[in-house]
């Protein structure tokens, strides 16, 4: 891996998961320090998450952390529920009894963790759960793609849960387990593509508007982007 690829992808999930707070000052000759390296490759690093919208240059302050709006994030789950939405509904057509087990085993994990709840170790299963529905798609192609959008959105949702008591998870937790069934339900049932893409999008979408509803009650926190 390159180091401007390996100092670009530490920094965003720094940044994701408020290790690096909005405001905080990127100075080349430090974070160059930090990784032992020469500025070049982490200007391009700082270049790269500027078009990302992670971070801004100020004319006196030079690179600081933008912080993660609300409106990047509707952007990130919006990406995600679509291409996991084609992922999942090509692997569950795909899928052996062995494989719709497994995922039905890490539902009722989920549903165990109810009884001594833990934000992250939900966030962690449920996104096990989702990987579960996808891990049949026959395009490696749109898995990678996948992978990619799953892990910068999962950093903000795990930071996000760890603020947010059980009460006001965005789901919330039971419900979320009941449409994992019925995603199952459905695939079980011989439901074709189309419907199952639909299902797995709206899940997904849902923990957007929760999010969305929660932001605007003043219970999850994001930068000042107005929603």
């Amino acid at each position: 891996m390159l180091k401007s690829e390996h100092i670009y992808r530490e920094i965003k999930r720094r940044i994701l998961s408020g290790t690096y707070s909005e405001g905080y000052r990127l100075v080349l000759s430090e974070v160059a320090g930090k990784f032992g390296t020469s500025n070049l490759p982490v200007r391009d690093a700082i270049a790269r998450l500027e078009a990302d919208g992670l971070v801004k240059i100020r004319k006196h302050s030079g690179a600081v952390v933008a912080g993660v709006s609300i409106l990047l994030f509707r952007e990130q789950i919006e990406t995600l529920a679509y291409i996991e939405g084609i992922a999942a509904s090509k692997s569950l057509k795909n899928m052996s009894l062995a494989q719709l087990a497994e995922a039905q085993e890490i539902n009722e994990e989920l549903r165990r963790t109810l009884n001594n709840f833990d934000p992250i170790l939900f966030a962690e299963l449920n996104e096990k759960f989702h990987a579960a529905l996808c891990a049949a798609c026959p395009n490696t192609h749109l898995l990678k793609i996948l992978d990619s959008e799953r892990d910068a959105a999962q950093i903000v949702l795990e930071s996000t849960y760890s603020h947010l008591p059980g009460s006001h998870l965005p789901g919330p937790p039971q419900s979320t387990i009941q449409q994992h069934s019925e995603i199952l339900d459905l695939a079980m049932s011989g439901a074709d593509e189309a419907e199952l893409e639909v299902a797995v999008r709206q899940h997904r979408l849902l923990i957007l508007g929760n999010l969305e509803a929660l932001t605007r009650a003043g219970v999850a926190r994001f930068s000042n982007e107005v929603v």
